[in-house]
């Protein structure tokens, strides 16, 4: 996933205990990018859960 999403030599941020946490946005190809931007704009998320609110959609 990570060939197909973010630029060369970009690579995870890890947490503490060394799990993969998340990739930047500013790290993406600029479609993944594209599609990023547009679901951070088009859900709110809850919090730091993984649940998203579809209010505006």
């Amino acid at each position: 996933m990570l060939q197909t999403l973010a630029l060369p030599w970009r690579d995870w941020h890890y947490n503490t205990s060394g799990g993969r946490s998340r990739l930047q946005i500013t790290d993406m190809m600029p479609a993944a990018k594209g599609w990023a931007t547009w679901l951070v704009r088009n859900f709110e998320s809850c919090s730091n859960e993984t649940e998203i609110i579809m209010s505006r959609c």
